[in-house]
């Protein structure tokens, strides 16, 4: 017998046993006549009747009509296609929260914008010992900081800063004498 054979032969064992124990244990299950199910024109003897103060006895023990009871009424039917309070304010949560965002980025950008304005690449050395960069008349290595901007690059004609706060980079390039 292969395995595949096997594993079919075992599945319709344990369909066969739970089938098995299912009708020794629980029992048949009972049917309904349409005789029995009321119609709209007869009312239904085991019905509860809304306004009758007095539950029937098949009710008094019953845990979830307590429960039920406990529930405050309702006032009106809430409209299932608008938007929960919940939902609005978290939207508005994520709507501020975007609106942060794009103000950091803006003034990250600006930033940015004014370091490169502020200050000169004037000359940059790329040798074996390492790598110079000389910025508004001071030589920078790799790694040293001028305010919130460490040098992390040094090529033949520029320099790479980054922003420590945000990770952002700004690169700073030789200004060629025009003729």
């Amino acid at each position: 017998m292969n395995r595949k054979r096997a594993i079919y032969v075992s599945s319709l064992m344990v369909t066969i046993a739970g089938f098995v124990g299912d009708r020794l244990f629980m029992g048949t299950p009972e049917t309904a006549d349409a005789a029995s199910i009321p119609t709209a024109s007869e009312p239904n003897p085991n019905a509860t009747n809304a306004s009758s103060a007095n539950p029937s006895p098949q009710d008094a023990g019953d845990p979830v009509l307590e429960w039920l009871d406990q529930l405050p009424e309702r006032q009106a039917a809430r409209d299932i296609f608008s938007l929960s309070g919940k939902f609005l304010i978290y939207r508005q949560q994520q709507e501020a929260a975007k609106e942060t965002e794009k103000q950091k980025e803006s003034s990250t950008a600006d930033l940015l914008a004014a370091f490169s304005v502020e200050h000169e690449l004037q000359s940059t050395l790329v040798g074996p010992n390492g790598c110079l960069a000389s910025v508004d008349g001071t030589v920078m290595r790799i790694g040293e900081q001028r305010g919130d901007f460490q040098l992390v690059r040094v090529d033949a004609r520029l320099a790479e800063f980054r922003h420590l706060p945000s990770g952002e980079a700004i690169t700073l390039f030789i200004k060629l004498p025009t003729p």
